[in-house]
């Protein structure tokens, strides 16, 4: 940086960029005419810079002999300083180039129990390959996520609703959203559908069903997964709700109730703050090309039932 004897002087103010750049010419070329050339200006402009140079740094900075300007020693000690100036303004309007291998950073993601499983396979081990200074931490999602994501006490989340997002959240889609009506293998709803390759829901309207929700203290459900989910509307009476997705199969296998769950939970969203953040642009995109390889498995697994 300019040393405190030039900021000392109120002159310095008066100096653009261009002309410090003009400075740094003037030093390499030696020659008016060429430095003059070199930044694209006239003649006589090159002379008034070099004028106004010398005015705030108070030295004549180039000294004539033929046929090339001499620096001065006031010239060759600013011109360090000068470079290391013109570098620091560059940066600012330069990124540095992102490194993952470089990141040294937690990344706190919001899911729900079963995203890990349906939507992270394989992310993780990619993540600590690519970034093996970085770590993860899943939290489950609550009914305070909005305000945890702008606040950025969680930096993204996998959300398992369609419904609309508050003002400042983007999101990106990571799979194509399906849903399946789940029940025990013995089932009598499981042992028509193997029969008859349908179900009508008047046969599904005779059960009872899990229902899996957030609903927390403030009453504010996150999600809501059950047969609204898919028809719009309750049809069936509730037997019992639970808060993880993962308990579900257990009680399923018990009881003779259904449940209605999402195949995969393929929604990523984040707030606004975070979203020109080099490191989350990366990690967003790591996961969708994740979610691009689950995708691909399941849409070739499809392929391959339909064959037989």
């Amino acid at each position: 940086m300019l040393s405190n004897g030039s900021f000392a002087n109120p002159k310095w103010t008066e100096l653009s960029l261009g002309d410090l750049m003009f400075f740094l010419r003037l030093v390499e070329e030696k020659s008016l005419t060429e430095a003059a050339k070199a930044q694209g200006i006239s003649l006589s402009t090159a002379s008034r810079v070099l004028k106004m140079l010398r005015d705030v740094f108070d030295d004549p900075l180039f000294l004539r002999s033929s046929p090339q300007l001499i620096p001065t020693q006031r010239a060759f000690e600013l011109e360090p300083e000068v470079r290391a100036l013109l570098g620091a303004a560059g940066a600012l309007v330069k990124p540095e180039v992102f490194r993952p291998a470089d990141l040294e950073r937690s990344f706190r993601i919001g899911v729900v129990d079963n995203a890990v499983y349906a939507v992270m396979r394989g992310f993780v081990k990619r993540f600590l390959e690519a970034a093996p200074r970085a770590d993860l931490e899943f939290v489950q999602i609550d009914d305070h996520l909005f305000e945890k994501l702008e606040s950025g006490e969680i930096d993204a989340a996998i959300y398992p609703s369609s419904r609309k997002l508050p003002a400042g959240m983007h999101e990106l889609k990571l799979i194509r959203m399906g849903y399946a009506l789940c029940t025990r293998p013995d089932h009598p709803i499981a042992l028509k559908w193997r029969e008859t390759g349908r179900i009508p829901w008047k046969d599904v309207n005779r059960c009872r069903k899990i229902q899996v929700s957030n609903r927390g203290s403030s009453q504010y459900e996150i999600y809501s997964m059950d047969e609204k989910t898919v028809v719009g509307e309750e049809l069936l009476d509730r037997a019992i709700a639970v808060p993880f997705f993962l308990v579900v199969p257990g009680i399923l296998e018990e009881t003779d109730c259904v449940a209605v769950l999402p195949l995969l939970t393929a929604r990523l969203i984040w707030h606004e703050r975070v979203d020109r953040d080099p490191a989350m642009a990366w990690l967003r995109g790591l996961i969708k090309a994740n979610a691009e390889r689950i995708g691909d498995c399941l849409d070739a697994g499809a392929d391959d039932a339909e064959e037989q």
